[in-house]
C-alpha cells in the first residue's frame, strides 16, 4: 500500500480494526489456521486474531503465508500496531519470543528498583522514629 488513494487508508484502517479485535471474522473457517507460521505466531500474540488479520491480507494483497518475507510482514504489522519496537528486536538481534522476555525482564527490574526504594525509605523512616528523633 502506497497511501495514494482512499482505499488503502480503508485497508489499513481495517487491519487495525482487526489487530485491536474491533472488527469480527464473518465466517468461522480459515484456509490459515494449520499453517506452521501462522501458528507460532498466534501462540506469541494469542490477543490477536491472527488467523482473521491474514486472510484478509491474502485479500487485499494475495499473500498465501508460504514465504518468510509475508509471514515477517504479517508479524511486523501486529508489532507495529501493538507498539513492540522492532528496532530494538533487530538492534539487539533477538528472536521475538526473546524480545518480549527481554521487555518483560525490564519492567520487572524497574518494579524491583521502586520496590527498593521504597523499602529503602520505610526503613530510613523507621529508623528515625527508632531513635527518638
Amino acid at each position: 500500500m502506497n497511501f495514494k488513494t482512499q482505499n488503502h487508508y480503508k485497508n489499513l484502517e481495517q487491519i487495525i480494526r482487526i489487530v485491536l479485535s474491533l472488527e469480527r471474522k464473518e465466517n468461522e473457517e480459515t484456509k490459515f489456521t494449520n499453517f506452521k507460521y501462522i501458528k507460532e505466531i498466534k501462540n506469541r500474540r494469542d490477543i490477536v486474531d491472527v488467523e482473521h488479520l491474514a486472510c484478509y491480507l491474502n485479500e487485499i494483497k494475495d499473500f498465501n503465508f508460504k514465504s518468510k518475507l509475508e509471514n515477517e510482514i504479517l508479524e511486523n504489522i501486529i508489532k507495529i500496531i501493538l507498539s513492540i519496537p522492532i528496532s530494538t528486536e533487530h538492534k539487539t538481534d533477538l528472536k521475538p519470543w526473546q524480545l518480549e522476555k527481554h521487555l518483560a525482564m525490564k519492567e520487572i527490574q524497574v518494579l524491583i528498583k521502586k520496590q527498593i526504594k521504597n523499602n529503602k525509605n520505610a526503613f530510613c523512616f523507621s529508623l528515625t522514629f527508632s531513635n527518638g528523633i
